[in-house]
């Protein structure tokens, strides 16, 4: 029987403390009909089965044969969905007990709405609040997405099933930037938006990514923009261009 919402997640390699506390966080929404769709991408299989039984919402396990990446990972996950609307959670973040029914609402209100994004609270790795992003001055999301590149949480991504085949899902070789590119070609589809509510506690371990990796996360993002520019001003080009060469700078500092 098909649920409303699908929550989304892979795992490779998790903290497990941290993944405790996101299946915490998803067993104690306000909003029941929906089924957890989790794919094991490389994680260790007992160590799951034996967490995911403490917990008695719908799950619908995918096992991969050999390890995907997060973008291939999630595409086969997307196979299982059978919401209406599809809700992604890192397997680090938090869920506030309400977000599934403040975005399910809004979805439901505005049909016109491929995704969904959320302001949300930023935590650190011992779940200390440290800052927030409420996305006060968004006024042209589509403008600041081509022109500054992601301004969004990966984790509030609240999206129409339906809207996220049509565009193929995530492309499985944008090995990082999977998350900004998907936007890119939902926005060429139709409307994007994002609301103020903090519905996600993002947690932030900027000592975990290498400079190797923040260096790849700038390149795949600047050819996410490059490849989805069809139709766009050249100027977006440029703009691009130097916004990158300057993160580039940054990380190789």
């Amino acid at each position: 029987m098909a649920v409303k919402i699908s929550v989304l997640m892979s795992v490779y390699n998790p903290e497990w403390n941290y993944l405790k506390k996101t299946l915490d966080s998803i067993a104690v929404q306000s909003f029941t009909d929906f089924e957890l769709v989790l794919v094991n991408d490389g994680a260790n299989d007992e160590k799951l089965k034996e967490l995911l039984d403490e917990y008695s919402f719908d799950i619908v396990m995918v096992k991969n044969p050999v390890n995907l990446g997060l973008p291939g990972a999630l595409n086969e996950g997307l196979k299982k969905c059978s919401g209406k609307y599809v809700a992604r959670i890192d397997d680090d973040d938090i869920m506030e007990p309400k977000r599934l029914e403040v975005q399910f609402g809004f979805m439901e209100e505005h049909p016109e709405i491929l995704s969904l994004s959320s302001g949300y609270t930023i935590i650190d790795e011992n779940g200390k609040k440290i800052g927030a992003n409420t996305y006060d001055r968004m006024s042209d999301l589509k403008k600041i997405l081509l022109y500054k590149g992601n301004c969004l949480c990966h984790s509030t991504l609240f999206a129409q099933k339906k809207a996220l085949d049509e565009i193929g899902g995530y492309d499985s070789k944008m090995t990082y930037a999977q998350d900004y590119d998907l936007y890119l070609r939902l926005i060429k589809k139709g409307k994007l938006h994002v609301i103020p509510d903090e519905l996600i506690q993002f947690r932030s371990a900027p000592q975990r990514i290498s400079r190797n990796k923040r260096i790849l996360s700038t390149l795949f993002s600047y050819y996410a923009s490059l490849k989805n520019m069809d139709g766009f001003e050249s100027k977006i080009f440029w703009r691009r261009a130097l916004i990158t060469i300057r993160q580039l700078y940054v990380n190789l500092k």
